[in-house]
C-alpha cells in the first residue's frame, strides 16, 4: 500500500515536473514499480509456501487415517481365523467369543473407514 501511495505521488510530481527532476522521477518510478512486482513475487510466494505447509499437513493426517483403517481391517482380519482354519465344530463357548471378536473388529474398521471417509471428503 505505501509503495503505491509513493507511485501515485511520483506520478503526480511527474507531471509537474522538468528536465533533470523529470529523468530522477522517472527513475524512481521504475524503481518503486520494480518493488510493487517484486512485493508481489514475494506475497504469491508466501502464500505458496502456506499453502504447501497446510496440505502436507492434510496429507499426514490422511495417511494416519488410512494406517488406521488398514490396521483395524487386518484385525478383523485376524478375528476370523478360527473360522478359516477349517475346523469345523468349535466349542460354543470358543464360537461365541469368536464371532463376539469378530463383530468388534468388523465395527471398529467401519468406524475408522467411516471417519476417515469423512476426513477426505471434507478437506
Amino acid at each position: 500500500e505505501h509503495v503505491h501511495s509513493v507511485l501515485r505521488f511520483i506520478e503526480a510530481k511527474k507531471k509537474s515536473a522538468v528536465g533533470l527532476a523529470k529523468e530522477e522521477l522517472a527513475k524512481m518510478e521504475e524503481r518503486a514499480r520494480q518493488s510493487v512486482q517484486r512485493l508481489a513475487n514475494l506475497k504469491n510466494s508466501q502464500k505458496e509456501a502456506t499453502e504447501k505447509v497446510g496440505l502436507e499437513v492434510l496429507v499426514k493426517e490422511a495417511a494416519e487415517k488410512l494406517q488406521t483403517v488398514q490396521d483395524t481391517v487386518a484385525k478383523a482380519a485376524d478375528a476370523e481365523g478360527p473360522f478359516l482354519m477349517g475346523v469345523e465344530e468349535l466349542p460354543l463357548d470358543e464360537t461365541l467369543a469368536a464371532v463376539k471378536a469378530v463383530e468388534t473388529a468388523s465395527t471398529a474398521a467401519n468406524t475408522a473407514a467411516s471417519i476417515a471417509r469423512m476426513f477426505i471428503a471434507t478437506k
